[in-house]
């Protein structure tokens, strides 16, 4: 009985003390890194392009994620504290490819980052 009670004021602690937090808490696991893809001629945003993820030196690429429609997609790994290793690869059709480095993100904070693809039409000069 003394045990189910100690279970059951600690479960009681946890949800009262977890009750504040926000869902834009600090990642403090890694870091936060904010892609923007926007075509390079107009700077309209673009969505659907395939977000690939590579490691140096290695870069064998794996799908991470599709940009949303504002062009946007967000990359959290842990436990990095700052861009690193990674590459990234945006291919879309009709564009070419371009591959980005991640420690080219401009730090905008602790832990926050600001990476931009400026993604080339196919038969632009």
């Amino acid at each position: 009985m003394m045990l189910r009670n100690a279970i059951a004021l600690s479960a009681v602690a946890l949800l009262l003390l977890g009750c504040g937090e926000t869902l834009e808490r600090p990642n403090i696991d890694g870091y936060t890194l904010r892609g923007l893809v926007l075509d390079s001629v107009t700077g309209a945003p673009i969505g659907a392009v395939n977000v690939l993820l590579g490691l140096e030196p290695d870069l064998e690429f794996r799908l991470y994620a599709l940009t949303d429609s504002s062009g946007a997609f967000l990359f959290q790994p842990a436990p990095n504290s700052a861009p690193h290793h990674e590459v990234f690869r945006f291919e879309k059709a009709g564009y070419v490819t371009l591959e980005l480095r991640a420690v080219t993100a401009t730090r905008v904070g602790d832990y926050d980052y600001r990476l931009q693809a400026h993604l080339q039409s196919e038969g632009v000069p």
